[in-house]
């Protein structure tokens, strides 16, 4: 067995690092977070109903409603749900609202013009000056991707 030397010194010169051949020299790692900031920041709710309701007519893009009550414990497992990567997919997509009928006379006047006698209940929109006309609806808690697959079926496409 031989005999090991000690290290008496440190080489400190600098040294030029290896170059990966398919990146160069001028790869760089984005900061840490920055890469997946925009695909999960969650969906940007409307504060209110009219609002959501202007910007679909103002956009052409459908007005998704949540129909949710504060005593309801489905609503707040999909209230859950709906910040997930999987909805934040959708933001662009549509103008979504959170509306309670007990809390909202607009939400109110909306779900019963609409029959929505359950909760919760997604009820996706075509808006336009000649009025609003539900283009699909969804009733009871969903995961977030199973949310994402039927809007995407079903919802996302303005009528016109």
């Amino acid at each position: 067995m031989s005999r090991m030397e000690p290290i008496t010194t440190l080489d400190r010169t600098p040294q030029a690092m290896p170059q990966v051949p398919e990146f160069g020299d001028n790869f760089r790692l984005p900061p840490l977070g920055t890469a997946t900031e925009e695909i999960t920041k969650p969906v940007d709710f409307a504060p209110n109903l009219r609002d959501a309701i202007t910007r679909g007519q103002q956009t052409g893009r459908p007005v998704v409603v949540v129909f949710e009550e504060d005593n309801c414990g489905w609503c707040k497992r999909f209230d859950s749900e709906l910040s997930k990567p999987a909805v934040s997919a959708l933001g662009g997509d549509a103008i979504f609202v959170k509306a309670s009928p007990s809390k909202d006379p607009a939400a109110q006047a909306l779900a019963r013009n609409l029959g929505v006698d359950a909760y919760p209940t997604v009820s996706v929109l075509n808006v336009s000056d000649h009025g609003i006309m539900e283009r699909t609806r969804m009733v009871g808690y969903m995961t977030a991707d199973d949310f994402a697959s039927r809007f995407r079926t079903h919802g996302q496409t303005q009528m016109a």
